[in-house]
């Protein structure tokens, strides 16, 4: 029974600092309709 719960405890940690990641240090990548005055973004 400990085995698994240090397993969910990892998955939950691994799966958290990947959406941390991906929200705030994940370079997006440009897309081909932005330009300069519209993103796309709203």
């Amino acid at each position: 029974m400990e085995f698994w719960q240090h397993l969910l405890a990892y998955l939950i940690l691994a799966g958290a600092v990947f959406y941390l990641i991906r929200k705030f240090l994940w370079k997006p990548r440009k897309s081909k309709g932005c330009d300069a005055g519209d993103c796309n973004c709203h």
